[in-house]
């Protein structure tokens, strides 16, 4: 039986040493329970691909849900940061 869950968990390890494959997870990263250390690895391959800015954009947008207000505002500016 599939387990999305467990896929999932394995996306970062495969991504290893493989930046753009890591890179390509960023957007869509599904809310899985561990969705947001998809994205954080995803995150530090953008890094390794010279592409800071949307590492941090990634990164705000996957911490959004967890802060307490501002939900609108975060991944606005996020979005604005890509648009430069």
């Amino acid at each position: 039986m599939r387990d999305p869950a467990r896929e999932h968990r394995a996306q970062p390890r495969s991504a290893r040493g493989i930046p753009r494959a890591a890179a390509r997870r960023v957007r869509g990263t599904p809310r899985l329970p561990y969705g947001d250390a998809a994205v954080a690895f995803a995150a530090l391959a953008l890094v390794d691909l010279e592409r800071p800015v949307e590492a941090v954009a990634a990164l705000l947008h996957a911490l959004t849900p967890h802060l307490p207000r501002y939900h609108r505002s975060v991944p606005a500016y996020a979005d604005a940061l890509l648009e430069r």
